[in-house]
């Protein structure tokens, strides 16, 4: 048989095909889609590297295609030209084995190399994953890891990395791969526009050689009487508005006031809603005149800001000698203002201005941006040799988990044997002195359920949590696939390992209860209906007991009431008759009970004895039958597909689960060798010790025989003497 000839083996009652040897994976793309077991499989249900997971899902959405594990494999035989370590399952790569007859594998041979002889090793012949990671997280820690991102404790100087830290803090930066944030290109080029806006801003409204400024236009007393002017200016338009408006009807002056409407409404003893409504109120007292007198009569709320407004810019104006402002003066005042009002609303360069001018012109003009724009771009040189490096790493992920890949989704060959374990098993549960193999994580429990009962399967839900405590914790489904399911049930505990060798606390949280084999099946109708009977008993009983209790309480207290003195005399039955009473009732009970038995044993005395085996047999086979036919029927519908299908599997064929199959998931361990079974029980050896009379139960199993006994022939007597006297 060729090396490269495809190999369709029997699995579960049907044909896959299993990819046993290297050479067979040059033919994968010549197996038709539905010809996979699975063409789509969702990569959080697969225990593997997570970074062999992410290479091989290109379209990163979370699933492995068929057409994209095929791609994995093109790449895989492309660039190893020996490939029988892709059986060992090994994370050594020699560098040997790699393809340099073309371009791409020698660049990553040379990435290879270039690894080792970083990390001090340049004359080995093979390297490592643990090498490349090492590698990998070398880089990524440092200064240029090819993110194009750089932090400030990442270099050296500091009067660099102060440079960036301001440049962080004012216009923002990124995370790079280690997770600290520092500063990008495209931040450096906005701090530096941001900071020259903010400059040039500066320069426009600077007064230098004298108080020519077309910006400061009242030279350097510009800015203050601007902030005194700001500081009333809403308030002085509005007044002079109002007075505008009492030219046309004097009647707004008592209505922009306090009336007396509103000051009856007004909660003088709420101080806040004063000062709130005086502040709403004009700065003065409108008149049709349109000026303002600057004396005690203004607004209390505003008095201190226009004192200063009157203060600072009024002498300047030459207004301050009348003591009255006039609205021609107040218009022609802000008109004067508004080159350095529009000054001031173009200010550029907000978000650096709090490092000051000084500072910014330092960094500006000095050389910091440009050296630190160096960094970033030889961070960005490194990206390339980081991604020949993710190469090395993708070659060797490749070479120790593709083949399995293929051979959990072409077919489902590791899932059957026992000596490995196959992707989509979660680990292995032991509990009940069983070990369950058929294990598989469940992320949501309700959706999975949906599906999963289509199975047909005993199933159980289990949290698995980390037996250190934490809050590491995560849910799987175990598929019962053989013994018995009558320990299982909501809350029993196990231990759970995971492919990695870890331990930990499993508890049953939910049941699927299904058939488990024939035998189950065949009595499950009998123990429901034992557990109904069992249930309706113990309800009638409980039953009982209440109304004989609440019986016996009134006979108690109707006797209680009788001997009581003073207490009329009733007509009670006596001790004597009521025991006579409950014999006559026993004994008539029992011997109804025994005349009936007395029939049965008469009647059948008169059939042969092969008429009552054939009769019985008759019956027996009327109800096994048909609760053996559906049962076999619904152990014929176990299905591991649809386990697989609840899980997020597209799945192609049905994979029944038999009895022979289930042996494999479910079974309990054999002993070690050399072993051998003590037959004599321990227990008693350790009755012996206990200094306590033996054989009281079985003394009382003999009175209760004898008594029962006596009842019975009790019964039939009085039932003989009832007769003859009737």
């Amino acid at each position: 048989m060729g090396e490269q000839n495809l190999v369709l083996r029997k699995l579960a009652g049907g044909y896959q095909f299993v990819i046993e040897r290297p050479g067979q994976l040059r033919r994968l793309s010549e197996i038709d889609d539905a010809l996979w077991v699975a063409t789509s499989v969702p990569a959080d249900s697969l225990h593997a590297d997570p970074a062999f997971l992410r290479y091989v899902d290109t379209d990163a959405n979370g699933r492995l295609r068929s057409d994209e594990i095929r791609e994995a494999v093109r790449w895989l035989l492309h660039v190893l030209s020996d490939r029988s370590h892709l059986l060992e399952g090994t994370e050594v790569l020699l560098l040997s084995s790699i393809d340099t007859s073309h371009e791409e594998g020698q660049a990553l041979r040379a990435a290879a190399e270039r690894v080792l002889s970083n990390l001090g090793q340049p004359e080995s012949d093979r390297i490592t994953l643990a090498q490349v990671r090492d590698r990998q997280q070398i880089m990524s820690h440092g200064a240029a890891n090819g993110d194009g991102v750089i932090p400030p404790d990442s270099v050296d100087d500091p009067e660099v990395a102060g440079f960036i830290r301001d440049v962080v803090a004012t216009v923002g930066g990124e995370a790079d791969a280690s997770g600290e944030v520092g500063v990008t290109e495209a931040a450096l080029e906005r701090f530096v526009t941001e900071a020259r806006s903010f400059l040039d801003w500066l320069e426009l409204g600077s007064a230098r050689g004298g108080e020519e400024s077309s910006v400061l236009v009242w030279g350097a007393d510009t800015q203050p009487a601007y902030e005194a002017l700001s500081a009333v200016r809403g308030k002085l338009d509005e007044y002079f508005v109002l007075c505008a408006a009492c030219r046309l009807n004097e009647g707004v002056a008592e209505a922009a006031g306090l009336s007396d409407e509103a000051l009856t409404a007004l909660d003088t003893s709420d101080a806040a809603a004063v000062d709130e409504r005086i502040r709403l109120a004009p700065l003065a007292k409108p008149t049709p005149h349109e000026r303002l007198a600057l004396d005690e009569r203004i607004n209390p709320a505003y008095r201190s800001k226009l004192r200063r407004f009157a203060e600072v810019v009024l002498p300047r104006a030459d207004l301050a000698k009348v003591g009255e402002l006039l609205r021609e003066e107040w218009e022609a005042l802000k008109a004067e203002f508004v080159p350095y009002m529009k000054w001031q609303e173009s200010k550029g360069g907000a978000t650096v201005e709090v490092l000051g001018e000084a500072k910014l012109r330092s960094y500006v003009d000095g050389p910091l941006p440009a050296l630190v724009s160096r960094i970033v771009e030889d961070d960005k040189a490194v990206a390339s040799e980081l991604a020949k490096v993710r190469a090395v790493e993708r070659a060797i992920l490749y070479q120790r988990w593709l083949l399995p890949l293929v051979n959990n989704t072409v077919s489902l060959a590791p899932l059957f044997d026992p000596d490995s374990m196959s992707m989509v098993e979660a680990g292995t549960l032991v509990m009940g002195g069983r070990r369950y193999g058929l294990t598989m994580r469940v992320t949501n429990r309700a959706e999975h359920k949906q599906t999963a009962q289509l199975s047909c399967t005993y199933l159980l839900y289990l949290e698995i949590a980390s037996r250190h405590g934490g809050d590491e914790r995560f849910e799987v489904s175990v598929a019962v696939t053989s013994g018995a399911s009558a320990s299982l049930r909501a809350g029993k505990r196990g231990v759970f390992f995971t492919p990695d060798g870890r331990e930990w606390d499993a508890r049953v949280i939910e049941v699927i209860t299904n058939p488990i084999d024939l035998w189950e099946a065949i009595t499950l109708p009998f123990k429901r209906m034992g557990e109904f009977i069992v249930k309706q008993v113990e309800r009638f009983s409980s039953s009982s007991y209440e109304q004989v209790e609440g019986g016996l309480g009134k006979d108690i207290t109707a006797a209680t009431q009788t001997l009581s003195p003073g207490a009329p005399p009733a007509a009670q039955p006596t001790r004597s008759g009521m025991a006579r009473d409950l014999l006559i009732g026993g004994g008539v009970a029992a011997a109804g009970l025994g005349g009936t038995f007395a029939i049965v044993i008469k009647t059948l005395s008169t059939i042969s004895w092969w008429r009552v085996f054939l009769g019985a047999l008759g019956l027996l086979a009327v109800i096994l039958l048909p609760i053996t036919a559906l049962a076999i029927w619904k152990l014929r519908r176990r299905d591991i597909g649809v386990l697989l299908e609840a899980c997020g599997w597209a799945v192609n064929p049905r994979i029944r689960l038999s009895n022979k199959l289930g042996r494999l998931f479910s079974y309990v361990p054999a002993a070690p060798g050399g072993a051998s079974r003590g037959r004599r029980d321990l227990v008693d050896n350790f009755l012996r010790r206990v200094p306590e009379r033996r054989g009281r139960e079985l003394l009382w199993m003999i009175v209760m025989l004898l008594v029962g006994a006596a009842a019975l022939a009790l019964g039939l007597i009085l039932r003989h003497w009832l007769g003859r006297t009737g």
